[in-house]
């Protein structure tokens, strides 16, 4: 298991930042991005984080999907047929690369096309799309937060990255 220390003492320890990402199997090119508070929560129902950094998330990952979406809602729709072929992101949290699928970032709703399972946020939310494929364990008394891939999963182990 790879435990992620709380970069602060003050906020509970489920809290980090979040200051770079990457898209799996499209580039190599690591982007720094504005340091941000960021918290995991498993009753986040999608991937949340400041609207500059999710546009720019959004457009690389629909780049080749024709979608939809809803003027009123702006929720994203397209066909399931194009998810498999859309990229991880990871997300650097406390230093450490988390992969977030395709397959986790977007699901299949009942009218048959898929949705999208991102927002925008003030802070980075790590919801269910992020701890999926994970087994998670929260430190209370050393103030940290632990990750490990489940058996099966397909899911990338964390990785650390000072830089």
């Amino acid at each position: 298991m790879v435990w992620v220390e709380n970069l602060f003492s003050t906020i509970p320890f489920w809290h980090n930042a979040v200051d770079g990402l990457y898209f799996g199997g499209y580039s190599s090119t690591k982007y720094k991005i504005p340091y941000h508070l960021s918290l995991i929560n498993s009753s986040w129902s999608d991937l949340s984080g400041p609207p500059e950094q999710m546009a720019f998330i959004m457009k690389f990952v629909l780049k080749y999907v024709p979608y939809q979406q809803d003027i009123e809602t702006q929720a994203i729709t397209f066909d399931c047929q194009y998810q498999a072929s859309m990229p991880s992101v990871f997300l650097r949290y406390g230093g450490y690369w988390i992969e977030v699928r395709s397959t986790e970032y977007s699901n299949r709703l009942p009218s048959g096309a898929c949705g999208l399972l991102m927002s925008y946020s003030s802070y980075w939310v790590l919801g269910i799309p992020a701890m999926r494929g994970y087994y998670i364990s929260f430190d209370p008394i050393f103030l940290k937060v632990g990750f490990v891939p489940l058996e099966g999963s397909l899911k990338t182990p964390l990785v650390y990255d000072p830089d």
